[in-house]
């Protein structure tokens, strides 16, 4: 063996130890540094009777004038006997929770576990599903227990490119008003009214196709009712809908009905209860400015929890 290919094996040696090392010590980081929220997680399943909120920014997010700045689960854990823990941060969605239930499964099976999950529409519009860094890679590697850099071999979470992202049309009463990357251009800088109008019809008003990924999570959520020691519930999350029928969007109610339906009949478990609350609060109850979301003041974080505490209390 001549001497260039001794030291081609031995480099090729050298580098494949290199991996394995990086491997190991990614793999040993990943389960001793859980990220915030799976520690939040993991210290909840340690207590006796676990209350899991699933939740994004809408669970945390209060008003600038807000006197009371709790967020949504922690009102509900005022309200109620059990203890109620809320694992959130901006942007979450089914997939994210469908992989924190997978862990709660792996991790906790004999634990009995009480799971509140929002149902947000607007994470189904490409404005939020197609946005590249709001797809939680590292996030569900680690509560999968996979290491980071074994991402290539998980192709259901390859990253999705912001050229994708940004090309995608935005349709309004059948026609193309333009992709996703003209209108994050133009609503931070228009006109108020303009950024409302065109905000509802980017969040909410692109029809929900029947194969869509955050659906087919959210249907193996529900299948994870079937374990006895799981208790999941859902909920639609209140959208400002006065508001965007007072600016004129045609049909509002109408698409909102149309996606809900799409959304239940995905799920297709008559076992798992959908709470819809999605028309239950009018505009003072919101918090935003040019451009909509879900965000609430105290006041309707009040009747939220109202609505989902009696959802609880009626056992």
């Amino acid at each position: 063996m001549n001497l260039f290919l001794k030291n081609i094996i031995r480099f090729s040696l050298k580098g494949l130890l290199l991996f394995i090392l990086i491997f190991g010590i990614n793999s040993y980081w990943v389960r001793t540094h859980p990220f915030p929220e799976l520690k939040q997680l993991q210290e909840a399943l340690d207590t006796a009777q676990p209350f899991i909120f699933f939740g994004d920014s809408v669970n945390r997010h209060y008003a600038k004038n807000d006197t009371d700045k709790r967020s949504i689960a922690e009102i509900l854990d005022a309200q109620l006997v059990q203890s109620v823990t809320g694992i959130s941060y901006y942007a979450y969605h089914s997939e994210l929770y469908l992989a924190f239930i997978k862990h709660i499964n792996r991790t906790a099976p004999n634990k009995k576990v009480t799971i509140l999950i929002p149902i947000n529409l607007r994470s189904f519009s490409p404005e939020w599903d197609l946005r590249p860094n709001y797809q939680f890679l590292k996030e569900k590697y680690a509560l999968n227990g996979y290491p980071y850099w074994r991402h290539f071999n998980f192709n259901q979470y390859e990253l999705i490119h912001k050229a994708t992202f940004e090309k995608t049309p935005i349709l309004y009463e059948n026609k193309k008003i333009g992709t996703v990357a003209t209108l994050e251009k133009m609503l931070p800088i228009a006109a108020r009214d303009t950024s409302l109008r065109y905000g509802f019809i980017y969040h909410y008003m692109q029809a929900i196709p029947s194969d869509h990924r955050k659906i087919k999570a959210l249907q193996e959520i529900a299948h994870f009712n079937k374990n006895r020691n799981l208790d999941i519930r859902f909920y639609f999350t209140p959208i400002d809908y006065m508001l965007a029928e007072k600016i004129g969007i045609q049909d509002f109610r109408a698409q909102i009905a149309s996606n809900k339906k799409v959304i239940q009949a995905g799920i297709q478990d008559s076992t798992t209860e959908i709470i819809d609350l999605s028309l239950l609060l009018d505009s003072t109850q919101f918090d935003y400015e040019k451009i909509p979301n879900e965000h609430l003041n105290q006041y309707g974080k009040e009747v939220l929890v109202h609505q989902l505490e009696l959802l609880f209390r009626a056992e």
